[in-house]
């Protein structure tokens, strides 16, 4: 798997909670994590997005980054206020055993509209070498347009985007005239588009006929569903990263064979993006309702 032909960066949220409405699993064995790693390191996998907020990850990850050359991705937890900032990164620099991060996030962006003064300090950590870019993980398009108004120097942002969520696609040339780094996540929507349509919770009725027209075009098609999902993301030019998570090396194995199909997705591609849902109920996990 040559380096032109990978965007994938490993989403480590499994690793530290028991994550993801497919997942069957529970949180990853530490002796799995490792093998998950090495993989990465053999396939040019160079990136790990993790999270003062996703439980043990930073941890786990720690005891095992020594023995790997990887670019870590953190962000700062939810809530915190410019004061904190210095002892929560030290603490996240700390769990992973690093000398510096190749990005650190913003995770909470009302925290920061709140305290502005959030950004400063992390423009100060980079400023002793300790941070390469600076940005935020986001939810919502209005929050990066402010950001991008406010011309704040933002060099990485983490967002949602799939199939179905494709709400940032607006600003995305913006983000690349500014050479901002664009990682985008949630695009399996956490395992959504594998579930069953007939074995889906109520609450997601409204979304079955989509999710059957997907379903039509991996059929017509012949592409698995993994890879149309991240073809059809890896298709957007101004998109350096697909964040994705993983339970096993065979699921991360399967899941690189995408980049096979991404010719053969273009005659598929505009049929893909009359499939966006705008109703943010339905495509940000943390308002659905399932019981």
């Amino acid at each position: 798997m040559g380096a032109t032909q990978n965007k994938i960066a490993l989403g480590t949220v499994q690793f530290g909670l028991d994550y993801g409405i497919s997942n069957t699993k529970g949180q990853i064995p530490v002796s799995q994590v490792q093998e998950i790693l090495c993989f990465c390191q053999q396939h040019n996998i160079n990136t790990l997005d993790t999270a003062a907020a996703y439980g043990q990850s930073e941890a786990i990850l720690g005891d095992l980054l020594p023995a790997f050359n990887f670019r870590v991705i953190s962000k700062l937890a939810p809530g915190c206020g410019p004061s904190e900032v210095p002892d929560r990164f030290n603490q996240s620099l700390d769990k992973l055993k690093q000398a510096k991060l190749y990005g650190y996030l913003i995770h909470d962006f009302a925290s920061y509209e709140k305290q502005p003064g959030t950004w400063e300090e992390i423009v100060k950590l980079q400023a002793a070498g300790l941070i390469q870019k600076a940005g935020f993980s986001l939810y919502y398009p209005a929050q990066l347009e402010k950001i991008l108004k406010s011309d704040l120097p933002l060099q990485l942002v983490q967002i949602p985007f799939n199939v179905f969520d494709q709400r940032f696609t607006y600003l995305l040339p913006e983000l690349a005239s500014r050479n901002v780094e664009v990682h985008a996540r949630s695009i399996f929507l956490q395992g959504l588009f594998f579930k069953s349509v007939t074995g889906l919770p109520a609450f997601f009725s409204a979304l079955q006929p989509t999710l059957q027209e997907l379903q039509q075009i991996v059929e017509t098609s012949g592409i698995p569903l993994p890879a149309l999902l991240l073809s059809f993301v890896h298709s957007y030019s101004e998109v350096s990263k697909l964040v994705i998570g993983v339970t096993s090396v065979a699921e991360l194995k399967a899941n690189l064979t995408y980049f096979q199909y991404t010719e053969a997705l273009a005659p598929y591609r505009e049929t893909l993006k009359s499939l966006a849902i705008t109703d943010e109920n339905l495509i940000l996990p943390f308002n659905w309702k399932l019981t």
